[in-house]
C-alpha cells in the first residue's frame, strides 16, 4: 500500500495519514549486530592480482569499498566477515573493483542481485562463473521504443570530461513545428534500453507513449545524462561523505544549467522556461536533481526525486533546504518507499528524512499545493520500483497548469 498526498497537512499528523510508526523526531533504534561470513569460489581465469569486493545496499552499491574487501585464502577461495544489523535484508553482487568488473552469469549475461537475511552464524557461500571483462558477449535485446536519439563525447567543462546523452524526442518531432517541454533525467543508461541498464530499465520510453496517447500528459522531450561509472557518486552529491572524499555536485549541477540546457534549447525546439523544464533522478540522482533546482532556482520549475539518498554528508540536505529559498513557482514530487535499506531502522530512517526535507521545503516557500509526497508501502530501492511510480510522478509534474 502507498500513499499518496499533497503536502497540505501539519507534519505532525503525516503518521496517522501514512499509517507509519513514525512521528516528528522519532528514530527506531537498531538491531543486534550479527556477524555474516562469506566463502567465495571463483574462475580459475581470475586475475592473480585481483582484488575481490562486496558491493550492495549496505554500502551505497560501491563496487571498490576497501571496507569490504574479501581476502585470499590458501586453497584459492577467497573469504571474510563483516558485521550487520541482525534482520538485515542484504543485496549485493561481487566484483573486483568496479562494475566493469562484475560478475555475470555463464553465458556472459546479466545477474540479479543475491540476497541473504542476516542473522546468527549467516554464511553466504558464492561460485562466481565469470567476471564481466572476461564474459562471452551475450545476446543483447534492445527494448528502445521511439526516436532516440544518442549524442555521443558530450563535453562537459565543469567536470572536464564527456558523456553520452541519450534523447527521446515525441512522436511527429520531426514535422510538428511546435515547441515542447523537457524532462532531463540523470542515469541514462537505466532509462529507455534493457541493454544497456545495469539493474532493469525504467522504461520511459514505453511510460511515455501510453501517457500521452491517452492525453494524460503532454508530448515531450526526454533528455537522459549517462552515468559517469566510478564517477557516479562524486558527480551526484553536493556534499563530502566518507564514501565521497572529493564531491563534485555542485560542478555537475552547473552543467546542467550553464552547458547542457542552453545546448538543448538551441540545438531542439524546447519551452525553455522553467515552467516547461524537469529535472528527475533517483536514488544520488535524487539528491543532485533537488540540490540543483535549489542552488538554481528559476531554471528547472519542476522536479522529481525517487528514494533520495538524504543521508549522505550527514544528512545535508535537511540543512539545505532549511536554508533554501527555492522558486515559489517550484512544482516537487518527492517519494520513499518503506523497504528502502536492509536494515528496518534504515527504512524507517529514510522515510523519516524524506519527511523532514519535505517539511523544510514548505517552511521555505514551497507551496503545499505544489509539493507532492508518496511513501510506497512495501517498495524497496530498485529500478521497477522507480519505474513503476514513474506515471504518478510525472502525472503530478506535467498535467496540471504549471
Amino acid at each position: 500500500m502507498s500513499a499518496i498526498l499533497p503536502f497540505t497537512l501539519p507534519r505532525r499528523l503525516l503518521p496517522l495519514l501514512l499509517l507509519l510508526s513514525l512521528s516528528p523526531g522519532a528514530r527506531a533504534q537498531p538491531a543486534a549486530k550479527v556477524a555474516v561470513s562469506f566463502q567465495v569460489t571463483v574462475p580459475a581465469t581470475t586475475p592473480a592480482d585481483a582484488t575481490l569486493h562486496v558491493a550492495g545496499n549496505m554500502n551505497g552499491w560501491n563496487p571498490g569499498d576497501p571496507q569490504w574487501k574479501l581476502r585470499r585464502q590458501a586453497d584459492g577461495t577467497w573469504s571474510g566477515q563483516f558485521p550487520l544489523e541482525s534482520g538485515y535484508a542484504l543485496q549485493f553482487k561481487l566484483t573486483r573493483g568496479s562494475w566493469e568488473t562484475v560478475e555475470k552469469d555463464a553465458k556472459g549475461g546479466e545477474l540479479p542481485n543475491r540476497t541473504v537475511e542476516a542473522g546468527p552464524a549467516t554464511a553466504v557461500r558464492v561460485q562466481v562463473e565469470c567476471w564481466r571483462d572476461q564474459a562471452p558477449a551475450p545476446e543483447v535485446t534492445h527494448t528502445v521504443s521511439g526516436d532516440l536519439r544518442l549524442v555521443e563525447g558530450f563535453a562537459m567543462p565543469q567536470l572536464g570530461t564527456t558523456r553520452t546523452l541519450r534523447i527521446l524526442l515525441p512522436p511527429g518531432y520531426e514535422t510538428s513545428g511546435r515547441r515542447y517541454p523537457v524532462l532531463y533525467m540523470h542515469d541514462a543508461q537505466n532509462l529507455f534500453d534493457a541493454a544497456t541498464s545495469f539493474a532493469g530499465e525504467w522504461e520511459v520510453d514505453e511510460t511515455l507513449a501510453k501517457l500521452c496517447a491517452s492525453g494524460e500528459l503532454p508530448p515531450m522531450i526526454v533528455v537522459g545524462i549517462d552515468h559517469g561509472g566510478k564517477e557516479r557518486l562524486a558527480e551526484y552529491s553536493p556534499y563530502r561523505d566518507e564514501r565521497i572524499p572529493t564531491p563534485k555536485g555542485d560542478a555537475y549541477a552547473d552543467f546542467l544549467v550553464k552547458t547542457l540546457k542552453p545546448w538543448v534549447d538551441r540545438t531542439y525546439r524546447t519551452q525553455p522556461e522553467a515552467a516547461h523544464t524537469a529535472l528527475a533522478g533517483s536514488s544520488l540522482g535524487g539528491l543532485i536533481s533537488l540540490h540543483t533546482v535549489l542552488r538554481h532556482p528559476g531554471v528547472f520549475g519542476k522536479a522529481a526525486c525517487f528514494s533520495s539518498s538524504f543521508w549522505v554528508g550527514g544528512r545535508r540536505m535537511l540543512k539545505e533546504a532549511a536554508a533554501a529559498n527555492p522558486d515559489p513557482a517550484l512544482r516537487l514530487y518527492l517519494d520513499i518507499g518503506d523497504r528502502e535499506a536492509g536494515a528496518p531502522a534504515d527504512s524507517h530512517q529514510a522515510v523519516q528524512d524524506t519527511l523532514d526535507v519535505a517539511e523544510a521545503l514548505r517552511l521555505r516557500g514551497v507551496r503545499a499545493d505544489r509539493l507532492m509526497v508518496q511513501v510506497a508501502g512495501g517498495a524497496r530501492h530498485t529500478e521497477s520500483a522507480w519505474a513503476a511510480r514513474l506515471p504518478a510522478a510525472l502525472r503530478w509534474l506535467f498535467q496540471a497548469a504549471p
